[in-house]
């Protein structure tokens, strides 16, 4: 397929750069191409930027990512998070939804955060039916880190004693 597999041991201290060069062993796909790599190395430049507060940084990184694979879960997610740390929902609530919308390629800890953090944006903008939808989704998703579903689960008891 498209896909590849591939290994890397790396001790504490190293980074990883995703290219071709880094991994100890690597398989590609029949189909696989490995410019998918670059958008990758990317979005996790630019979530290392986020967490480390350099908003411009992770926003070139990201800006740069999406543009080179548009579609990428992850990368949508990863941007939502810094959209949120712009303080701009309406544009973080939209990357949360087209994460969503690839569910079939997302990581089940990244999609059940995206549905949590969308849920939040769409309680917090007055659309109470919708953030009760994606935080039940988030509350069971398989896959979904314990802390998440749990977040989920408190925000929906919350919501449901408002009624």
């Amino acid at each position: 397929g498209f896909g590849f597999s591939g290994q890397r041991v790396v001790v504490e201290g190293q980074s990883f750069v995703n290219t071709l060069a880094a991994y100890d062993s690597f398989n590609p796909g029949r189909f696989f191409d490995d410019t998918t790599l670059d958008p990758y190395r990317l979005s996790l430049e630019g979530l290392r930027k986020l967490e480390k507060e350099d908003l411009t940084g992770a926003r070139q990184a990201l800006e740069r990512s999406v543009s080179l694979n548009p579609r990428d879960p992850v990368t949508r997610y990863r941007y939502g998070r810094l959209m949120q740390a712009r303080r701009e929902d309406v544009g973080a609530l939209q990357q949360f939804e087209l994460t969503v919308s690839e569910a079939d390629d997302c990581p089940p800890p990244v999609l059940a955060t995206a549905y949590l953090e969308g849920a939040r944006l769409y309680e917090r903008s007055g659309h109470r039916d919708r953030a009760l939808s994606w935080y039940r989704i988030a509350s069971t998703l398989f896959g979904a880190a314990q802390e998440t579903r749990a977040a989920a689960s408190r925000a929906l008891e919350r919501l449901q004693k408002q009624r």
